[in-house]
């Protein structure tokens, strides 16, 4: 009994203490400049970021291609010509497109050779533009040529002593670029 006694003695007393207080609820909006005074303006973050660098995947008319993603002119504000491959998945076809301003001299039409994974593809190099944007090496896409792609971490087009070649594959772009080659232009990979 004694128990209960205690427990209602204070139950009333909280009661009691409470009671004092104005129950009712604050509608009242809180002061604006106050809470203006917390909030600090947050810049936006631009959507690319320019100093990015690495390996994209897009979709193309006659399949796909990986094109390296790089910083962009200061001056001009555009993007240089830069080191991709096209997946023709009609022509089953695989095209390296070296930039002439990693070439330099070397941006001639004739023998070139396509290195992954220390494997290497010779074909015969065209020139894109008069040489002015670069050559193209086309190479008839093969499950070798698949397979070297998909454990590669770069690729090189190679003319004479003079070479171009894409940045290093951090996120895994090379594998599901073969992946997606091997996918749409039904040529397999070589068995294991």
């Amino acid at each position: 009994m004694k128990p209960l006694i205690v427990l209602s003695v204070l139950g009333l007393a909280t009661l009691a203490a409470c009671g004092g207080r104005d129950h009712k609820p604050n509608l009242d909006a809180p002061r604006t400049d106050a809470v203006m005074d917390e909030v600090l303006p947050v810049e936006p973050e631009p959507a690319i970021d320019p100093s990015v660098t690495g390996l994209e995947m897009f979709d193309t008319e006659t399949g796909f291609s990986l094109v390296d993603a790089g910083i962009q002119d200061e001056l001009t504000g555009l993007s240089p010509p830069k080191f991709a491959m096209h997946c023709n998945t009609v022509n089953t076809t695989l095209e390296a497109v070296a930039p002439a301003r990693q070439l330099g001299a070397y941006a001639v039409a004739g023998p070139a050779e396509f290195v992954v994974s220390g494997e290497v593809f010779g074909g015969e190099a065209v020139l894109i533009d008069g040489g002015v944007a670069g050559v193209s090496l086309t190479l008839p896409l093969t499950p070798e040529l698949l397979a070297a792609i998909a454990t590669t971490v770069s690729a090189r087009v190679i003319i004479a002593d003079g070479f171009a070649e894409s940045h290093e594959d951090t996120t895994g772009a090379f594998p599901g670029f073969a992946g997606q080659c091997s996918l749409k232009s039904g040529v397999p990979f070589p068995p294991r």
